[in-house]
């Protein structure tokens, strides 16, 4: 069990490059991060960037153990964004099961139902480790 330091909330998207909720997008891994250490996922959220509007958006956080392959992949959570409130610079959130992500693994943003029109910035709230890298088998240190 790792020893948890601060909670943060950790932005995970180029906030020049909103994740769109708009019905193109259904279904596809829309966007996806590597892990470079360890953190326990406490929360998901979005920060709204462009107003959701008809139906309400649904997006999933996936955890890949493995980068580019679904072996292994779990849910995080599932964060519904929804029509009635979401106005531009508001924060829809949602606490999850803590889950503890390891380096080397991936994690993915899915749009599983799209809205009309709508975007955002995704993000995870974190609880940070101290955890060694020597006692995580992907942590290799360079020479």
């Amino acid at each position: 069990m790792y020893t948890h330091g601060q909670r943060g909330i950790q932005t995970i998207a180029d906030p020049a490059t909103p994740l769109p909720t708009q019905t193109p997008a259904v279904k596809t891994a829309a966007q996806a991060y590597a892990l470079f250490r360890p953190v326990e996922i406490v929360g998901i959220c979005a920060t709204i960037t462009t107003a959701v509007t008809v139906t309400a958006a649904i997006l999933q956080l996936l955890y890949r153990p493995t980068p580019g392959s679904a072996t292994g992949q779990t849910i995080i959570g599932t964060l519904t964004l929804p029509v009635t409130g979401s106005a531009i610079g508001q924060q829809v959130y949602k606490k999850v099961t803590p889950f503890e992500a390891n380096p080397g693994g991936q994690l993915i943003w899915e749009l599983t139902q799209a809205s009309t029109a709508g975007a955002v910035i995704p993000g995870v709230m974190i609880n940070e480790t101290t955890e060694l890298p020597g006692n995580l088998t992907n942590m290799i240190a360079s020479v």
